[in-house]
């Protein structure tokens, strides 16, 4: 299997695709927006700062082979 990027994959959708992808991304930041809205201000700042770091670093950082 090829080794490919996000940035590839999302070259290959269709443009129906891309529209469902944009929605379900959207529901998806409200859905964690509005758990977070519950949550004190302090723990959701460390939650998106802990969360970043989990993201930024590897396997999903985006230099990661």
């Amino acid at each position: 299997m090829a080794n490919t990027t996000g940035d590839d994959i999302a070259h290959a959708l269709s443009d129906d695709g891309h529209a469902v992808l944009v929605v379900t991304r959207r529901g998806l930041a409200d859905a964690i927006e509005a758990s977070l809205a519950t949550w004190p201000q302090a723990d959701a700042q460390d939650f998106a700062r802990l969360l970043r770091r989990f993201v930024d670093q590897a396997p999903f950082a985006a230099d990661h082979d």
